[in-house]
């Protein structure tokens, strides 16, 4: 068993194992956020995206995208509007995104690393704190490859499932998190057909 004391340590051994992370960069994607009235307002006025600093989140910092169909999109971005954040009027508004270093966990060639960082956060739990091993989110591989590279544009993975859009395939699940702002240009708001409690109550 490797002894692991800090992420900076899990890392290591996993550059020593000859693991190694591939970035790319994508043609431009049209991405659906979700937030507040009173945020889209702002946003949309002043036609700027203000990432959150905050390291903790799902993929790190960033402001988050849906990268799907608009109606897929826009279906995600209210319900992660409203579930996750507790707004009662969410609204989206979706932008053109040109990402120039995206690192995308969901791709083949970076699964290998993903794989390997959720064993060793398994093994530092079972270290650590044994009895506390049901605590580990099946997000935190992610949230800790995402803090440990602040040199991407954008960060993307699967979401978790309790967040699925009933009737829409599983791209739905994907989100990105931007985190260079200039990425981010010609933003709108969306307006979701059919409405997401027609969905709901089908």
């Amino acid at each position: 068993m490797c002894i692991i004391q800090t992420p900076e340590d899990l890392f290591s051994i996993i550059a020593s194992r000859g693991l190694e992370l591939e970035f790319r960069s994508c043609e431009t994607i049209v991405g659906f956020h979700g937030t507040s009235a009173e945020a889209a307002k702002n946003i949309l006025n002043e036609r700027h995206f203000r990432p959150t600093a905050h390291p903790a989140g799902y993929i790190g910092s960033g402001a988050y995208f849906w990268e799907t169909s608009e109606m897929n999109g826009c279906h995600a971005g209210i319900l992660f509007a409203r579930h996750y954040h507790k707004f009662p009027d969410p609204v989206v508004v979706s932008a053109d995104l040109k990402i120039e270093r995206l690192l995308d966990l969901g791709a083949p060639e970076n699964e290998p690393y993903l794989n390997e960082v959720e064993s060793l956060l398994v093994e530092l739990m079972l270290q650590r704190q044994p009895d506390r091993l049901h605590e580990l989110h099946e997000n935190d591989a992610a949230k800790y490859i995402a803090i440990h590279y602040p040199e991407a544009d954008g960060i993307q993975a699967f979401r978790y499932r309790r967040f699925h859009v009933p009737g829409t395939n599983n791209r739905s699940q994907w989100a990105l998190a931007i985190r260079d702002s200039s990425c981010i240009s010609d933003l709108k708001q969306v307006y979701c057909n059919p409405p997401l409690e027609q969905m709901e109550t089908s």
